[in-house]
């Protein structure tokens, strides 16, 4: 918070000097985005909606000149919707976070920017969050069909970037996916999505060990993936499952390493789980 403290200081006087100087307004829009998601880290709602908001606001005064402008501000658009459903969802009012979740995907529905590779990958990741927002709220073929595009937009993207980051945001839609099949009837697809999901995780770990968030998201799907066993009759499964989430959170926490978000919600959940093995 500190830093980003200073940043605003050292942007304030070319604001005044140059207040059509779209890098230096864009880069307050980032810093305070970057504000927001630190405090949903910690659990900050109202801290997060109200940087959010901030950011929206300053979005709303910038003019972009080119095609790659009109990419940035889709993009930053995009990100405070998504982080404004996120934040609205965990704080309880998960039916107010669909419009939001609408409102970054359709940030990037300009044919203008769709070109863009940056535009493709958060394309993925809005289908993601507007279809898991469909289906927490009961609107479960909605959200099946939304997911099944998600996967299509992956593999589109991925035919130009074949990164971690690009395996990760598969892996997370579908992981998606697998839950919305289970729901759904279809476990053996279930199973099978969610397999390759969780392999894929595994594997991010693997290259990364020292990124927190690749390493967080690991645990983090293994509680679920243990959760769709365990409801589908396969306790041996679901608890290894638990198993392997809870000695990465232990040594985590061992390291320091793990938010409050995290301690709050899936550190306390995975041991609620493992203690019924």
């Amino acid at each position: 918070m500190p830093v980003l403290d200073e940043i605003e200081t050292l942007l304030k006087p070319i604001g005044v000097r140059d207040s059509n100087n779209f890098s230096a307004r864009l880069l307050q829009v980032r810093a305070h985005l970057l504000r927001a998601d630190s405090y949903s880290t910690e659990a900050q709602y109202a801290e997060a909606i109200a940087s959010i908001k901030t950011a929206i606001n300053f979005l709303d005064a910038i003019q972009a000149n080119s095609s790659r402008q009109r990419a940035d501000l889709a993009l930053s658009r995009e990100q405070s919707h998504t982080l404004l459903g996120d934040a609205i969802w965990y704080s309880g009012n998960e039916p107010g976070s669909l419009q939001h979740y609408l409102a970054g995907k359709e940030a990037l529905s300009d044919p203008a920017v769709g070109s863009d590779i940056r535009v493709l990958k958060r394309q993925a990741y809005t289908t993601f969050t507007v279809a898991s927002s469909l289906f927490g709220l009961g609107k479960k073929a909605e959200g099946l069909t939304m997911s099944e595009a998600g996967l299509a937009e992956i593999e589109r993207w991925r035919r130009f970037d074949d990164s971690a980051n690009a395996r990760r945001m598969e892996n997370i839609v579908r992981e998606e996916y697998s839950y919305e099949l289970q729901n759904s009837g279809r476990i053996a697809e279930a199973y099978r999505q969610n397999d390759l999901a969780i392999a894929g995780y595994r594997e991010n770990a693997r290259m990364q060990p020292n990124n927190y968030q690749v390493l967080r998201a690991l645990p983090v799907a293994l509680r679920p993936s243990g959760e769709m066993y365990r409801d589908t009759g396969n306790p041996e499964k679901a608890c290894e499952r638990f198993r392997e989430a809870n000695a990465i959170w232990t040594r985590l926490e061992r390291e320091n390493r793990v938010s409050a978000f995290d301690l709050g919600n899936d550190v306390e959940l995975i041991k609620a789980r493992l203690a019924k093995c």
